[in-house]
């Protein structure tokens, strides 16, 4: 139960990270009043320079949104390879459920007060399954015959 509750996990990471890139690669948006168009206006115009580059906001933004959705589908990545690979090692399953829900607490935090519903909705559900794995595989679990010359 707890390698199927991490898969779905998984998969949770991968279909927040495609809302994501869908969310950014589906254009950008129109400005519904004056005030709007001003400030689209100043996201594209306005550039930090930081005596290296000079980006606008957009391109922060942009940059942003890419890095993170790509970083979700690498770590759903990660976790579908452990998962295949130490499918019977319920320690190796738990320490990476572990680490996933460290790292997706501190997203649905950020999230949350930086940036949609949505992204942190997933997120939150993300990390609420892997938590539900690790309290499934908390109890004693056997340790397969491939293992036990190695403890």
């Amino acid at each position: 139960m707890h390698l199927k509750l991490f898969k779905i996990g998984s998969f949770l990471i991968v279909l927040t990270a495609i809302v994501h890139l869908v969310g950014f690669f589906s254009g950008g948006i129109e400005a519904k009043d004056a005030a709007g168009a001003e400030l689209l206006e100043q996201i594209e115009t306005y550039k930090f320079d930081d005596g290296i580059f000079q980006r606008s906001i957009r391109q922060f933004l942009n940059g942003y949104s890419i890095i993170f959705g790509y970083m979700l589908i690498y770590i759903a990545a990660v976790n579908f390879l452990i998962a295949h690979l130490a499918a019977k090692d319920v320690r190796v399953i738990r320490i990476f459920t572990l680490v996933n829900v460290l790292f997706l607490a501190l997203f649905t935090m950020l999230s949350a007060i930086h940036l949609s519903l949505p992204l942190t909705v997933l997120m939150g559900i993300s990390a609420f399954v892997f938590m539900m794995s690790v309290s499934v595989s908390a109890g004693k679990h056997p340790v397969t015959e491939t293992y036990k010359d190695k403890l």
